[in-house]
């Protein structure tokens, strides 16, 4: 059965609605990539968001399956660079809330697991989510998933991503405007210099850990 879940940011200025949460309505994958690292170490939640390997376990969904019921004004985006995925997340206390495309026109988001808040009764967090269904882009070839499991996760996103552009999802995104499909916050791309900075700072503390 669906769950919906509780969406909140850490100092609950941010909350919001996860429709549908089950393992038939997500794709969770686990990324390794020297991104989605150097973005929790901006952000200052390397440690919430990052397991020992440094990688970020994300869900899949739809954008019309997240809803935004409070505090929307706190919400603020960055690029790491100029065609990465815009990252949206609340700035009164810098937590994660999702990733999204450029445009609305491919209806997708991804979020990290720890901005889930599960309401009473929805049991652990992988009973309703599903498996992990692939662990990609560790520089380490060990670390990730065969790629036949790589190839199967992407099948399912294809058609996940077909379907939903289908039934419209791309039109109910909380972060675009569904008249104009602009960004309800322009989002700033990060200067080189700094997301290199990040980076380092991260590629440092994996080798020490």
């Amino acid at each position: 059965m669906p769950n919906d879940m509780t969406v909140r940011c850490e100092c609950g200025s941010v909350e919001g609605v996860a429709h549908k949460m089950s393992g038939g309505h997500v794709n969770r994958v686990t990324c390794y990539c020297i991104w989605c690292q150097a973005f929790a170490e901006y952000l200052g939640k390397a440690d919430s968001m990052l397991d020992e390997d440094g990688g970020s376990d994300l869900f899949q969904i739809s954008p019309g399956q997240l809803e935004i019921t409070k505090g929307a004004e706190f919400i603020t985006s960055l690029r790491l660079s100029p065609k990465g995925p815009v990252r949206w997340y609340a700035d009164c206390c810098k937590s994660n809330l999702a990733n999204t495309f450029g445009s609305p026109s491919v209806p997708f988001m991804a979020m990290h697991t720890a901005s889930l808040e599960q309401s009473a009764g929805n049991g652990k967090l992988a009973d309703v989510l599903g498996p992990i269904r692939a662990r990609v882009n560790s520089p380490e070839p060990e670390k990730n998933s065969s790629k036949f499991a790589v190839y199967l996760m992407l099948i399912r996103y294809a058609a996940m991503l077909l379907k939903w552009r289908l039934t419209g999802e791309h039109k109910r995104s909380p972060f675009f405007n569904p008249q104009t499909g602009e960004a309800i916050v322009e989002p700033i791309l990060l200067p080189k210099e700094e997301v290199e900075k990040l980076k380092d700072i991260r590629a440092k503390a994996l080798a020490v850990g």
